[in-house]
């Protein structure tokens, strides 16, 4: 019976990533989860941004990655709800116990959230950041780039220090 059951939802997730790909959101509309993570914690770069079903900001995301010679299964992504993420202590708490060398924030509210401050994020990229002895690179999010490709420039100077 057990094998049945287990060769019925391999066959249906195989279904599905036919379908909607290799990345699959739960949800539970009682939780209080703010934001999702993929990937091993382990991973030494850590890319936070906005939760996004948006294909342009997905291709815009994979060619980010495909550009710096990563691919998901080599990093952590952490995709956030936008719903109060600067008072959100489970995230916190999350980011603090990283062990990454690097931690790239995509957006504002992120890399405020993260460097707990309130500047804006062109000011945060003309400056170091660490947080504990993990690099913190702030930089435009996946929509500002999308819709102003000026950005995109801009975006790619702040993530080329990871190569």
């Amino acid at each position: 019976m057990n094998q049945m059951l287990n060769q019925l939802v391999s066959k249906y997730l195989h279904q599905t990533q036919e379908l909607f790909g290799n990345t699959l959101y739960f949800s539970n509309k009682d939780s209080d989860v703010n934001f999702y993570e993929f990937g091993d914690i382990n991973s030494d770069i850590v890319f936070i941004k906005k939760i996004s079903s948006d294909k342009d900001e997905q291709i815009i995301f994979s060619k980010i990655l495909k550009a710096l010679n990563l691919s998901e299964d080599q990093i952590f992504i952490i995709d956030y709800i936008n719903s109060n993420i600067k008072s959100d202590k489970k995230l916190r708490a999350l980011i603090s116990q990283l062990n990454s060398k690097i931690i790239v924030s995509l957006g504002s509210d992120i890399s405020q959230f993260i460097l707990s401050t309130n500047e804006n994020v062109d000011s945060l990229r003309t400056k170091n950041h660490f947080l504990k002895e993990t690099k913190v690179i702030p930089t435009y999010s996946l929509t500002n780039i999308k819709n102003n490709l000026d950005l995109k420039r801009h975006a790619w100077n702040d993530l080329k220090v990871i190569l």
